[in-house]
Order: C-alpha cells, then structure tokens, then sequence
C-alpha cells in the first residue's frame, strides 16, 4: 500500500474517534439542552382583560404560574395597586408543575376603563419581583345623584336628612329591593318618584327612585363614615353602593380640653393660666352659668365675649395653696338642656418661689 495512502487514512480514523470523543463529552451539550437549577418562574399570560363588567358585580380570575425550574417555586408578598382589588397566592409549585393567582376584583364605586396591578416576589433568582395586570371596563347603569352623602351638624339639632335620586340610564323600570346602611346611626327608606307600576310578580317598578337616609338625633360627637347598599331588581345591575360620611360637632365646646399643668410657680401673688374659650354651635343660644373648680384655692376668672356663643375665663392659683401636687376638677356649667355641663381633670403642683425683690437682695 501506498505510504501516503495509508498516512491519509490514519489521519481520518484519529479525526473520527475524537469528534465521537468530544461529541459525548458534558461540554459539548448546548445551553438550551441543561436543566435550570432552582426555582424558575413562567408566565404564560402577563395582561388579562375581564372585558366589560357591570358595577357592583365582584369577579374572580385565576393567573397561570409555572415553574420550570429544579425546586419548589414560592410566590409571596402579594399586593394590589387598588383597594378594589385582592389577590391570594397559591402554595409553593413543585417543579414542573402550575399554580394559580387568584384576583378578586370589586366593582363598587367603580366606573370606567381602568386596570389594576398586582405584584409579587418569588424565590426565583432571576425573577425576585413582578407584575401582572388586569383590566376591565365597568358599565354603570344605575345613576345616583348626589354620588356620596356627606352631614356637618351639631349633636341634638334635630334629624339631619338628605336625599339620592336613583335613576336607571337605561330607562329599565326596576324594584328597589332593599336599602341598608353599614351605620346604625343612618337610617334608610325609599320611594318611586312619580307613578309606579307592579310586576307580576307583585313588586313595585319604576325608573327613578329617591331613597333618604336620617341621620340620629342623638349621633355622637366627632367624625363617622360608612356606605349604604342597595339592592335591586334590575336585569343587569342587582346593587348599587353610596359612600357617607360626616362630622358631628358638640353643643357647646370647651377649649383647650385639657387641665393639666405640671409645675405651677407662685412668687409675686397669685398665678394665672392661659385663657379658656366657650362656645356654642347650638341654634338657640346657650349661657355659661358657672365655671368652678373642686380644689380650694384656685379660683375662676369669666369674661363674657358674645352673649350666648362665646366666652373665655383664666383659673387663678392663689399663694394659700399649699406646696406639692394637687387633683380636682374643672366644671364648666351652661344652660343647654342636652349638654348642661363639662367636666375635665384639674391636676399640677405648686411650687412657692422666693418673691423677687428678695432675690436680688
């Protein structure tokens, strides 16, 4: 045989052996081919559209989570970018297997194009943080005028009413079912306005309703909110929900609300505090009869500054109290029938100072 003939081929066969060689080494495997390590998460669909809801309807929808990783998957931290919103995680995800997110979405007081985010961490290295968004357009057709009840009146002035038009913008004749307030201090009732007609069924409809909410007469002092919902007869929109809320200010107030003064010192005579308002926010006017205290030796300074709205006064330490700590009361006295007094703590401690002049000698 030929030598070079024979060289060529020992050539090819060592070429041969090591492609083989290489081919079936670890090294030789491409990227796509290795395994993930650890959790890894995927999202097949990131946007999901609910399409076109009616307001008042509260729908649920299910977000596909996978994991194609190595290890179990953990989704935590959920949070929404609206309060209509609320989202639960599901379990860890076992490797290669799917989870789902799940959204609840309430369209009360909602109306509308919109969308709302909800983020999350994962385990996932590459992925610590994320979104997926969901969208919908909120159809009202249930019309509410004013859209939110809001009362600003004094404690024992009488019931405060106001009044909502409910109006179908479809101009659909509906039963209103029923009305409740989340706040027993509002109470609700409703009427049709105009003629009425009667299903079948028996139920009163008709297009436009006006529903009034009382507020209590004797309501507490300081602010309140809450929400009435209704419940309807309308083919497509059952409920419908009105926000309220308010401030009840008191009869006659006293400022500042508050007689606590630490150390007070007595040198040259008698020590006095800061000025002390009255006031009336009553329809009919009310007198400050008496302003006393229950600790002898501080005595009260009244000043009328508007007959039967305003007045101011300054307590007065005389120098026979004695030295050390002292706890009383400060009562305040009026002529109003629901608030004929106020009372708050009266505490301190006298301390007796060197007069002045005695001082400088």
């Amino acid at each position: 045989m030929d030598r070079q003939v024979f060289v060529s081929m020992k050539k090819c066969v060592l070429v041969s052996i090591g492609v083989l060689l290489l081919a079936s080494h670890p090294l030789a495997a491409s990227e796509d081919e290795e395994t993930v390590q650890g959790p890894k998460l995927a999202i097949p669909e990131r946007l999901i559209g609910l399409g076109e809801l009616v307001e008042g309807q509260v729908v649920e929808s299910h977000i596909e989570l996978r994991n194609e990783g190595t290890e179990p998957l953990e989704i935590q931290q959920v949070t929404s970018s609206c309060l209509c919103a609320t989202a639960t995680a599901p379990a860890p995800i076992p490797p290669g297997a799917t989870g789902q997110l799940t959204v609840t979405l309430d369209t009360n007081l909602q109306v509308g194009k919109g969308s709302t985010e909800v983020w999350f961490t994962t385990n996932d290295p590459e992925i610590q943080r994320t979104k997926v968004v969901v969208t919908a357009e909120i159809k009202n057709l249930l019309s509410v005028e004013p859209q939110k009840l809001r009362w600003h009146t004094v404690q024992h002035e009488g019931d405060g009413v106001l009044e909502v038009e409910v109006t179908a913008t479809d101009g659909e004749s509906f039963p209103l079912l029923e009305a409740r307030s989340s706040d027993p201090a509002v109470r609700v009732e409703f009427q049709p306005i105009g003629e009425a007609t009667r299903r079948d069924d028996g139920l009163e409809v008709a297009p436009r309703w006006v529903l009034r909410a009382v507020l209590a007469d004797d309501v507490g002092v300081g602010p309140f909110a809450g929400r009435i919902t209704m419940k309807t007869g309308h083919s497509r929109q059952t409920s419908k929900v009105i926000p309220f809320s308010g401030q009840i200010q008191p009869r006659v107030f006293l400022t500042p609300l508050d007689a606590t003064f630490g150390e007070i010192p007595i040198t040259d005579g008698p020590a006095r505090s800061s000025r002390y308002w009255v006031r009336s926010y009553t329809t009919e006017l009310v007198e400050v009869e008496e302003v006393s205290t229950t600790v002898e030796g501080i005595e009260v300074e009244l000043e009328t500054q508007a007959p039967g709205r305003a007045y101011r006064f300054v307590l007065r330490f005389e120098e026979s109290l004695p030295e050390g700590p002292f706890e009383g009361r400060l009562v305040v006295r009026t002529s109003d029938a629901h608030q004929s007094e106020i009372e708050v703590p009266l505490t301190g401690t006298i301390v007796h100072s060197e007069p002045t002049s005695q001082i400088q000698e």
